[in-house]
């Protein structure tokens, strides 16, 4: 989702606020100084209709989390410390998954005083994909949206995910492979097989580079050494986060203190072949001691 978001931002700003709310003007860091926390995009916006600056903060969700209302308003505050609570910062999610539903905006805090029920209200966008259907994809012509059709309601089709493929052969080798991955992860078992052979070099490739080896190459090329931690760091926690989802606590923490781009990149490749959570739990353990 971070490489989606880096795409085409102005794709997934219309997909979260509808078409014709904010202008994309620009990337900022992910990474919130004097803290650990790394969001997953933060976007420089201007609002269309009267021309003011506005910080998108936006969150990917592989499954349903009871907090993510609390998760999203730590970044949210977290986003306009940093920017000295000169900005306002508007926080989304798109929650990919078919399970449980993220809770709907507001998230309210409160106390049991009648006077005081409400002393806090946050709104925040969310995007549920299995909400969607794919010609609410198809028909904003978007190639970086494309890979989300496997989410969507009935996206996971033989039909539909064929033609997604297709669609994107011959454009951005990167959407294409992460097309490749998100329809391996939901279409029926008939259609596994299929899909490899179909798509076989892809696959291979998967399975020998699971998520974004290139990408990192690329960013220590450019010498963005720290972009290229911090990316390793979020590719890492998510891989154990829809794999062994509970370790991902533990995995935030062991690999937050890891700034070995080399060793992320091993930890990465390992985690996508590891045959257990025991066996998840071991390379983190191991992670740990070697720091």
């Amino acid at each position: 989702m971070h490489y989606l978001f880096s795409v085409d931002p102005q794709a997934f700003l219309d997909l979260l606020l509808g078409e014709g709310q904010v202008r994309y003007l620009a990337h900022l860091p992910e990474k919130l100084e004097g803290d650990r926390a790394i969001v997953d995009t933060l976007l420089d916006t201007e609002i269309i209709e009267d021309g003011s600056f506005l910080l998108v903060h936006l969150e990917s969700e592989t499954r349903y989390g009871s907090e993510m209302g609390e998760r999203l308003l730590e970044y949210n505050q977290k986003v306009r410390k940093k920017y000295k609570y000169k900005r306002d910062v508007l926080s989304g999610v798109f929650h990919l998954r078919n399970d449980t539903e993220l809770k709907s905006s507001p998230l309210v805090q409160g106390t049991s005083l009648r006077q005081w029920s409400r002393t806090l209200e946050f709104r925040y966008p969310v995007v549920e994909m299995q909400c969607l259907a794919p010609r609410d994809i198809r028909q904003r012509g978007r190639l970086a949206l494309l890979p989300l059709l496997p989410l969507t309601e009935g996206g996971a089709g033989w039909d539909v995910v064929q033609g997604m493929l297709h669609d994107l052969e011959f454009e951005d080798h990167e959407l294409l492979k992460i097309a490749f991955g998100m329809a391996m992860r939901c279409v029926s078992e008939e259609h596994r097989e299929p899909l490899k052979k179909e798509y076989h070099v892809i696959y291979d490739e998967l399975r020998a580079d699971p998520l974004f080896r290139e990408m990192l190459n690329d960013e220590r090329k450019e010498g963005r050494q720290e972009g290229a931690i911090q990316t390793a760091q979020e590719i890492a926690i998510c891989l154990v986060a829809s794999r062994f989802p509970e370790l991902e606590k533990f995995a935030r923490i062991i690999i937050a203190a890891v700034s070995d781009v080399e060793r992320l990149q091993m930890l990465i490749i390992e985690l996508s072949i590891a045959s257990s959570e025991d066996h998840a739990k071991q390379l983190l353990f191991s992670l740990a001691s070697d720091g």
